[in-house]
């Protein structure tokens, strides 16, 4: 403490917000020389002609750190940021007297315009780290407890090879699925022709088509097929269907289906989907 000027040798303490830049002002000296007892967990900058940040700074002083900086010239007033998510409070000794550079040389490692270094290896602390979402290093976890039940997920597994499943239940797989509609037909067939139409929906399975008359055949053709009262026979031929005969549970693709007689009068009934 030798060539210090005494008069003009101040202490004082100083509390900085977080996020908050803290500046302190000399009313009745220009001190040249800084020394700054960082008493707080939080990482305070200093910045003696510049507003510190995290990239700029002229001096680092990490939580429960000491250090000291200065200048040849003094100034009225310097600079504090705290980056740290909790108040920092520190305790500021100022002075002037004959500059050494020497000083600096501890100082140097945390000063300059660029974030500090992250490959220290720390083997201990202080004072405990504060609350919030704080990081530090890297951590090989070896074990980890029992999950508790339920559909917990932790992170995300690739598999290269095909999987080979030994056994499953019974599916049941079918391309018949169930229907939201169908179509409906019961009225008289004479000898002029009927159509059912299937708008807007075409029929993929019939049913059924009856032929509630007794006494004359029923004449059945589909889509755009020429019926007529002549039974046929091979590719789409017309369907004859005997007085009381029916024709049941038919995988067809239908938009139209047509009836006809060859004489008389008799009931048809039609149910697809």
């Amino acid at each position: 403490m030798a060539d210090i000027q005494l008069s003009t040798y101040r202490e004082q303490q100083v509390t900085i917000l977080p996020g908050q830049t803290f500046t302190v002002q000399f009313s009745d000296t220009m001190p040249n020389h800084y020394y700054i007892n960082n008493l707080s967990t939080s990482d305070v900058y200093l910045g003696i002609t510049m507003l510190p940040n995290t990239e700029r700074y002229d001096l680092y002083i990490g939580p429960s750190e000491q250090k000291i900086t200065g200048r040849d010239k003094g100034t009225q007033q310097i600079y504090l940021y705290n980056d740290s998510p909790n108040p920092a409070a520190i305790m500021l000794t100022t002075f002037t007297k004959a500059f050494d550079p020497t000083i600096l040389i501890s100082a140097s490692a945390q000063a300059g315009t660029a974030s500090r270094p992250s490959s220290n290896v720390i083997t201990g602390f202080t004072a405990p780290l504060p609350n919030g979402s704080n990081k530090v290093g890297r951590v090989d976890v070896e074990s980890l407890p029992e999950l508790p039940e339920g559909d917990n997920v932790i992170g995300k597994v690739i598999i290269p090879e095909p999987v080979i499943i030994g056994s499953m239940p019974p599916i049941e797989v079918t391309n018949d699925p169930v229907r939201a509609y169908h179509h409906m037909f019961d009225g008289p067939v004479s000898t002029t022709e009927v159509i059912v139409d299937c708008a807007p929906r075409n029929m993929t399975r019939i049913s059924y088509i009856i032929n509630d008359d007794e006494t004359n055949d029923l004449y059945v053709a589909f889509n755009e097929e020429v019926l007529t009262s002549v039974p046929g026979n091979g590719y789409n031929g017309v369907i004859r269907l005997k007085p009381g005969e029916s024709l049941t549970d038919l995988n067809r693709m239908s938009s139209k289906v047509k009836f006809l007689r060859a004489a008389g009068n008799g009931t048809v009934r039609l149910l697809g989907v």
